[in-house]
């Protein structure tokens, strides 16, 4: 780099100081006036002119940069990514028995009597039970859908801590792809608890964003903002 000083400024959830990080002074907070906003992925990035250097800090660098360290909120990519785990256990049963009656699926009414016992009758009952626990699984996804939606549509409007949010939705989403493997494989009895304890941990931390955005709200409007 030629022999050039470089410093970096870092600034923590947009705050209106920076901290200034040296290796020969102790860490200072000043104000910053101006500079030269940039992008970067979900950061910003801010020159410092040296003229707004603060001089009782001491000379100014060659270089100032201000990163953000502002936590971007990506909790709003659970709701479509939980409407596509729903699907997979349909697909799933679908292609289950597609495969093991030379695909005599009738998709004009599939979920009529009449097919559910032609269904049955066509292929080995191991299969069908396999099959009954797929449509089982999809169906759990969907009826918990709104649910899961309402939670983080909760926690965006009332602007909950993004950090929070994206670790509940994950929590949220990780437990639900736990939880379809394990109801579609399961068929022991004893096993099957293991299946509800994803179940739970799911909607726990759904929970906790209806709870977290209650309380955010009720605070807020308590001091009429």
């Amino acid at each position: 780099m030629g022999g050039k000083r470089f410093e970096f400024i870092f600034v923590f959830q947009l705050s209106v100081t920076a901290t200034f990080h040296s290796s020969s002074k102790p860490v200072t907070k000043f104000p910053y006036k101006t500079g030269r906003e940039l992008s970067f992925c979900s950061h910003r990035l801010l020159w410092l002119p040296c003229s707004d250097w603060p001089s009782s800090i001491g000379p100014p660098p060659r270089l100032c940069l201000l990163f953000t360290m502002a936590t971007a909120n990506y909790s709003l990519f659970a709701i479509p990514a939980y409407m596509v785990l729903a699907q997979i256990p349909h697909a799933y049963s679908v292609a289950l028995i597609g495969s093991s009656n030379n695909w005599k699926w009738d998709n004009s009414s599939p979920r009529s009597t009449r097919n559910r016992t032609h269904t049955s009758q066509s292929v080995p009952a191991e299969t069908y039970r396999k099959f009954e626990r797929c449509r089982a699984a999809h169906d759990n996804m969907l009826e918990n859908m709104a649910f899961v939606v309402g939670g983080i549509l909760a926690g965006v409007v009332c602007k909950l801590d993004a950090r929070l949010m994206n670790v509940l939705s994950a929590i949220c989403l990780a437990s639900r792809i736990l939880y379809i493997p394990t109801y579609i494989q399961t068929s022991n009895q004893k096993l099957s608890p293991l299946r509800t304890i994803w179940y739970l941990v799911s909607n726990i931390a759904i929970f906790v964003l209806y709870w977290k955005s209650g309380w955010k709200l009720a605070e807020t409007s308590k001091l009429g903002l």
